[in-house]
């Protein structure tokens, strides 16, 4: 929601309470929603690789890089 709202105009304003399913998903679709969310995680996800290759090789770097790939690979 953060990223349409970030993408309309000033001037537009949509309750999130009342507007229809389709008319939503329309709104996410024009605006890319999906493809900037995913843009945003893996920056993210870089980042996070990046500061954890500071540490020594262990079995808890190791977790961690797994729950980033889980994170960043999941279909939604």
């Amino acid at each position: 929601y953060i990223q349409l709202i970030r993408a309309l105009d000033k001037d537009q304003q949509v309750d999130f309470g009342t507007i229809e399913k389709q008319a939503l998903i329309q709104l996410f679709n024009d605006h890319r929603i999906k493809e900037k969310s995913l843009e945003v995680l893996n920056d993210y996800y870089r980042k996070c690789v990046r500061f954890l290759e500071r540490f020594e090789p262990s079995g808890y770097r190791t977790i961690l890089l797994n729950i980033l790939d889980f994170i960043t690979d999941r279909e939604y």
